[in-house]
């Protein structure tokens, strides 16, 4: 086993990770970031690159930007968090650029009204795309890794936390290229792994990896999640062929002002304005469409941009949205006539993001001593629903965050740095509990169990939700956390997909049985929460948070907890 010691370890390859890793570093702490891909990849490398920056133009505030925030998350966000994320977000957006990524500007250096644009749910324009999106935005954090001297562990799982005595002391991860353990003792981790779209793969946006592994081993470790229900579905997704459904082709704001949404004969459900929507508004209109069978023959609705066209400054609003990228998968999936938005094309809600996750305090510390959280990870600031582009921009706020909450913490308690010599734990345990898992000998294939898992997420627990429906899903996670201990795995050790099936399935169960006693305890239907049995938000019983945490049996709990401010 290879072993290791550092002051921080980061668990996962995106912004806020890597965002959290440089800053520890740049102040003279060791670090490592342990990814199971490559650094800069992930939904970070797949977003447009369009950031909310409060305050690029005269009428536009950080409190006009908290104020959307707090009507966008329908009751649900933190009014701390939301503030103290508003107050900051043009800093961080600001402080990206010495790393790299540029956003564009008008001939004089400053960024003008015309490299802005208003997405919607936004009283102001206030969004703008990085240039080279995603792509260049993920290159970027490559370099600075490097730069400050991060030790990287890319194609490494990670297992499990080690705690001892109530504090965080390392983890066991798998190399899984090269087979073996890897044991890490640190003085702080940070998880930052993301969503977990794929729960619901193929119906979703994420990466393949955006699996809520984060979320198991917050879990596993004490750690609370807070609204776990509340997974947002962007409305304009693909459904046809196979091999491109879920994959993004807009948003509420690349309809326009005259862009139109239609039932699968043709009948209109809205005539303009979708722009003006948020992502949880248009999605609410869809569902009990779709719901009721009046969709196209691929399952889905069919959006109609070509009004735009008629309007003055059509051919500019068809130019801005070409040049953004984020529907060049149209003109693949249904043809150029679509992508020139001469012909309407099918649309379905996908998972996108994830609006719950684990409760942390305003600089990322979860109550776990020496665990930490940021980014998407996160609960607290989008409530029930996230505005667009306001992902890339907290994860440029919350990771440079939580690595300075790392450095204070670790000189107030005294633990500057992690002693080498400390071997903390030989890892013996542990190591013995995952070969067993993973020995190969079981009957079960792991990704066919994680193929029924996706399945029923999306069947069960998709976009509109009822009891009857979550009851039964509890049952069949029953049968694949008892199918999950008895697994069938090749005896290739190096880069062995079933090996990486196996280490998820084991963190997605949790994740996924979390989603559903949360999307039980919530019987109304809020933000991106919909519930067909409670289709009404009631404010009376349910303006709090959901939680699950874990009992000492094991078992998880779940129930409600108020508003911290």
């Amino acid at each position: 086993m290879e072993r290791g010691s550092y002051d921080l370890v980061c668990i996962g390859g995106g912004g806020a990770a890597v965002l959290a890793a440089v800053h520890a570093a740049s102040s003279g702490r060791s670090v490592a970031l342990v990814t199971k891909d490559y650094p800069g990849f992930g939904n970070t490398r797949l977003a447009v690159g369009m950031a909310a920056c409060p305050g690029i133009l005269a009428e536009d505030s950080s409190e006009l930007f908290a104020a959307d925030l707090m009507s966008s998350g329908e009751g649900i966000s933190e009014a701390a968090v939301v503030k103290s994320f508003a107050s900051g977000a043009a800093r961080s957006v600001a402080a990206l650029e010495k790393l790299g990524p540029l956003f564009p500007r008008a001939p004089g250096g400053e960024i003008s009204s015309e490299e802005v644009s208003q997405v919607g749910g936004h009283s102001r324009p206030r969004s703008m795309a990085n240039l080279g999106g995603g792509a260049s935005l993920g290159a970027c954090l490559k370099t600075a890794l490097w730069r400050f001297g991060v030790n990287v562990y890319s194609n490494t799982a990670v297992l499990e936390l080690l705690k001892v005595e109530g504090s965080i002391k390392g983890l066991l991860a798998l190399d899984l290229r090269k087979g073996h353990f890897l044991g890490l003792d640190c003085g702080s981790v940070l998880i930052a792994t993301g969503g977990c779209g794929a729960l619901y793969y193929p119906h979703t946006t994420n990466s393949r990896g955006a699996v809520g592994d984060g979320l198991g081993l917050a879990l596993n470790a004490g750690a609370v999640l807070w609204d776990m229900e509340q997974v947002q579905a962007i409305p304009f997704g693909i459904t046809r062929p196979r091999s491109m459904i879920g994959a993004l082709c807009g948003e509420p704001s690349t309809a326009g002002p005259a862009g139109r949404l239609l039932d699968g004969s043709g009948n209109i459900l809205v005539d303009g304005g979708i722009c003006k929507m948020t992502r949880a508004e248009v999605t609410r209109i869809m569902m009990p469409v779709i719901t009721e069978g009046r969709v196209d023959s691929c399952g889905g609705l069919l959006l109609d941009l070509s009004p735009n066209l008629a309007l003055a400054d059509g051919d500019k609003r068809y130019r801005a949205v070409c040049s953004s990228g984020i529907s060049d998968i149209v003109r693949t999936a249904y043809g150029l006539k679509a992508y020139r938005w001469e012909e309407r094309w099918p649309v379905l809600p996908t998972f996108h993001y994830q609006m719950g996750g684990i409760r942390t305090d305003l600089l990322g510390r979860t109550g776990v001593d020496g665990l930490l959280a940021a980014g998407e990870v996160q609960a607290g600031l989008h409530g029930g629903n996230r505005l667009g582009s306001v992902a890339l921009s907290e994860i440029y706020h919350a990771g440079p965050r939580a690595g300075k909450a790392v450095i204070k913490q670790q000189v107030s308690s005294g633990r500057v740095h992690v002693s080498k010599a400390d071997p903390g734990s030989d890892f013996r345990s542990e190591i013995e509990k995952w070969q067993e898992l993973l020995g190969g000998s079981g009957r079960n294939n792991p990704a066919s169990l994680r193929a029924e898992l996706e399945d029923r997420m999306w069947r069960l627990a998709g976009p509109v939700r009822d009891q009857p429906a979550l009851l039964e899903l509890l049952h069949e996670l029953d049968r694949l956390s008892a199918g999950s201990k008895d697994l069938k795995i090749s005896r290739e050790k190096t880069c062995n997909r079933q090996i990486l099936d196996a280490v998820e399935l084991n963190l997605m169960l949790p994740a996924a049985r979390a989603l559903v006693l949360s999307a039980l305890e919530r019987r109304e239907s809020r933000g991106a929460h919909l519930r067909a049995d409670y289709p009404e938000r009631n404010d009376q019983e349910f303006r709090c948070h959901t939680y699950v945490r874990v009992n000492e049996d094991g078992s998880l709990e779940s129930g409600l907890a108020p508003l911290e401010s």
